[in-house]
């Protein structure tokens, strides 16, 4: 048992346990570290309440390791300035399997999850399934949910403004069911042989909301080829809603469509689309999901506070890992097409105001609470100085400051 631990600028793994069985992680804080806690060839463990947040690695990577449950926990803003697409907050193997990842806010990542293939000769089965169940993986830079080769199941999970929501490659009866997407570029992007089960999501003002490609030179000798099921979802204000390239076969029924611009963009190679209803399966696939997880005493509620964090743009990678708001930061972007610029002020909890102004005409401002936002115009003809004010409700040291303003110039 690990529990109420502080750890903090540690290098490589802050918890590494190998060989290890009945383990109970909870209310540990980890931040600045590389990876946080790594499981290899471990079993039975319930991992709960912590905090892994603001490093430079991933928060938790599980190598060959069976029956974890990792429940409520926060793994936010876990990413190195490298921004490298192969990395996650929580990375689970191809090894791994009769995982649970339930109820953890998982934001402000490369990507949020990454879920390896099923390696050959790993004994698997529906049971054996890994569950990846009502967590937040939501304005990561790369994708909610990378997987490749894997029949996870991925269900009521909520992803909102990521470059893909879930990008599966190859997969391997694919469950993706019951989730929200919002805002994403694509948000289910599916490539390569293997079939997938898209049911009961809903889709808002997504680009593309499902686009399937097979690239590659030949299918011959796949007898499954790319195939998608895809039903009862809602799909609303997408611009496309389905991309499919080289796709086998494509059943959807049941499904909800309003205000797109394009239904189908799909090439000539498409060999069938089905659209007959099938109510058996529609009744199988509307039966809920029940996690078999130990719960705590007592849980934490892992995504309290998360609406101040909103935003993929507040993914801002440093020397020693992201910014962690726990200091006044001020960003000032480029010029816009009219001389606008627009400048973000973030920090922690607490107030911000313009203390001296010159050379800068105040275009517009956000509020005073932080984070906030500033636009100004340059007067090329003034000397330039901007200073910025801040009152901090809470410090890195939790000190509270009632009337001390900080002085900030940021360079424009």
């Amino acid at each position: 048992t690990i529990s109420n631990f502080n750890i903090h600028s540690l290098l490589e793994h802050a918890i590494q346990l190998n060989g290890c069985r009945n383990i109970e992680i909870a209310g540990c804080r980890a931040s600045a570290n590389e990876n946080v806690l790594s499981l290899v060839n471990c079993s039975s463990a319930i991992i709960y309440n912590n905090d892994f947040s603001f490093n430079s690695g991933a928060a938790v990577v599980l190598t060959n390791s069976d029956h974890i449950q990792l429940l409520y926990n926060r793994f936010n803003f876990n990413v190195a300035d490298t921004l490298l697409t192969t990395t996650a907050a929580v990375v689970m193997d191809g090894l791994s399997s009769y995982n649970i990842i339930y109820k953890n806010s998982i934001t402000h990542a490369v990507n949020g999850m990454i879920i390896g293939g099923n390696a050959a000769g790993k004994v698997k089965g529906k049971e054996a399934r890994n569950l990846i169940m009502e967590n937040d993986l939501s304005f990561n830079i790369s994708s909610g949910i990378r997987s490749y080769h894997t029949d996870a199941i991925i269900n009521k999970n909520r992803i909102f403004e990521s470059n893909t929501g879930n990008l599966v490659v190859a997969p391997s009866n694919q469950v993706i069911s019951n989730n929200q997407y919002r805002f994403n570029q694509i948000a289910i992007d599916i490539s390569g042989i293997g079939t997938s089960t898209i049911h009961h999501n809903l889709f808002l003002e997504d680009r593309t909301a499902l686009r399937m490609s097979f690239y590659g030179k030949s299918r011959a000798g796949h007898a499954n080829g790319v195939k998608a099921i895809v039903v009862a979802n809602s799909f609303n204000r997408n611009r496309v809603v389905f991309d499919l390239n080289r796709v086998d076969a494509f059943s959807e029924f049941n499904n909800l469509f309003q205000q797109f611009d394009t239904l189908f963009k799909a090439d000539t190679s498409m060999m069938n689309v089905d659209v007959e209803e099938d109510e058996d399966l529609l009744v199988e696939l509307s039966e809920d999901i029940h996690p078999s997880i130990k719960e705590p005493a007592s849980a934490q509620n892992p995504f309290k506070g998360n609406g101040r964090f909103a935003g993929r743009g507040l993914v801002i990678p440093m020397n020693w890992g992201p910014y962690d708001f726990s200091y006044p930061l001020a960003r000032a972007g480029p010029l816009d097409s009219t001389g606008n610029i627009t400048i973000r002020i973030l920090g922690p909890e607490g107030t911000w105001k313009v203390q001296e102004i010159q050379g800068y005409e105040i275009v517009a401002v956000s509020g005073t609470e932080l984070p906030g936002t500033l636009v100004v115009k340059r007067n090329a003809e003034a000397n330039a100085v901007l200073k910025l004010g801040f009152t901090m409700e809470k410090t890195a040291t939790g000190a509270k400051l009632k009337e001390d303003f900080i002085e900030f110039a940021p360079e424009l």
